[in-house]
């Protein structure tokens, strides 16, 4: 890979990760309920609360995550090159 490549996975990387922990630390908006059709005593489905707060595991495993993303589309990267160039 030339250096122009590796420098572009790094700034993918960086954009990954931004959009990642973005989208983590967001806190999700309650869905509104819908009126129930037909039967009045239909089962609802209550999302669980989250009150768990991040730790520096979570960072890590985040980081490994984000990691595992990059080796894997750098392996495709390379599969391609090779079909394209045979």
């Amino acid at each position: 890979m030339t250096l122009k490549t590796e420098s572009n996975y790094d700034t993918f990387r960086d954009c990954l990760s931004g959009l990642v922990i973005h989208r983590l630390a967001t806190p999700r908006k309650p869905q509104k309920r819908r009126d129930t059709k037909g039967r009045k005593k239909a089962i609802g489905y209550v999302e669980a609360p989250r009150d768990r707060s991040p730790t520096d595991n979570d960072a890590e495993e985040l980081a490994k995550f984000i990691e595992v993303c990059m080796i894997v589309l750098k392996l495709c990267a390379r599969f391609a090159e090779e079909i394209i160039s045979t």
